[in-house]
């Protein structure tokens, strides 16, 4: 699982969750909660310029995620399809915390030298 969370600056539209040949393979999930307050706040999240939903103050969701695409060399590159999760700040910053829950990668805590 990898955990984060970070701030989301007005009108900014930022990459979340990165293309990885490591999520490609098994089953992936994304928990995305948008932590501010105040109602009128929100973010915009899609995937291959699709918009999944807008998640308001206080909302989360938990979808399953597959990077099954080809990687593009840039946004208006038309030989591959980016795949990745993508959130947008409206109205003011909003503070996002997101984890992903995944098989592909392995991460250490701690080891005795």
């Amino acid at each position: 699982m990898n955990y984060n969370r970070l701030v989301i600056p007005t009108g900014t539209q930022f990459d979340l969750i990165a293309e990885s040949a490591a999520l490609s393979e098994d089953a992936s999930y994304v928990y995305i909660i948008n932590k501010n307050t105040d109602v009128t706040d929100y973010v915009i999240v899609s995937i291959r310029s699709e918009v999944i939903g807008r998640l308001y103050a206080g909302d989360w969701m938990f979808i399953p995620y597959s990077d099954a695409t080809t990687a593009t060399a840039g946004v208006d590159d038309p030989s591959g399809d980016d795949s990745d999760i993508e959130i947008q700040a409206f109205t003011h910053d909003c503070t996002i915390e997101y984890a992903m829950f995944h098989d592909g990668e392995t991460l250490l805590t701690a080891s005795d030298s």
